[in-house]
């Protein structure tokens, strides 16, 4: 497994680390910053299940005051499962069951290039060709041999990023649909692989550039 994903997805939590967590008032709600730590440590040792486990009460709060920062934590939790789906140490009813819990959520990508058109949009972000309205990433492994989702973020009205092409960004949305590969259950009794684990649809979506 190349090091390059966990080292992407554990930029995302460092940027959670630093985001004012001191301005929540403290209950039992509140996603502290002992918590993002742990979900940090996970990911630093490469630890799926883990970093699972730790995310998912997280993610289950009630915190209003911190739903982006619980909207990059869906995506961690997603990630985590695409992971294990790809080592095997999860099959496809165990996913399904799990992928519900953030259907319907806000969920936030981590920092992406922005591309404009290329084809395929490996880790970038880029405008569909089709519909001027959808931005839209291919999440896959460092080499692109395993795309883990094709995620798809409908902006509600055409958008043009050409002006910030190169710059990082990151899409954000509500998660209306995740379709999983209907030939996943096939190859695990197969014992062989998928190229594509699932496709993630998000609506009500929003861009935001790294300044």
């Amino acid at each position: 497994m190349s090091q390059y994903r966990p080292i992407v997805i554990a930029t995302t939590i460092t940027v959670l680390l630093a985001y004012g967590m001191h301005l929540y008032a403290a209950d039992q709600s509140t996603i502290t910053s002992d918590d993002l730590d742990r979900v940090y440590s996970a990911i630093k040792q490469n630890n799926w299940r883990l970093v699972e486990k730790e995310v998912t009460p997280l993610i289950q709060r009630q915190s209003p005051a911190q739903r982006y920062i619980v909207g990059r934590l869906r995506y961690i939790y997603i990630f985590s499962l695409a992971i294990q789906t790809e080592s095997g140490h999860l099959k496809y009813a165990d996913l399904k069951k799990k992928l519900a819990i953030v259907e319907k959520r806000l969920v936030i990508q981590p920092w992406h290039p922005v591309s404009q058109n290329a084809n395929p949009c490996f880790n970038q972000i880029c405008a569909d060709k089709d519909n001027p309205s959808l931005l839209v990433t291919t999440q896959a492994n460092s080499n692109s041999t395993q795309i883990y989702s094709f995620e798809n973020f409908d902006m509600g009205a055409p958008i043009n990023i050409a002006s910030f092409k190169g710059q990082n960004a990151r899409l954000g949305g509500i998660l209306d649909k995740i379709e999983i590969n209907e030939n996943l259950p096939k190859a695990e009794q197969s014992n062989s692989h998928v190229t594509w684990f699932f496709r993630l649809y998000a609506k009500d979506s929003f861009i935001d550039y790294e300044r």
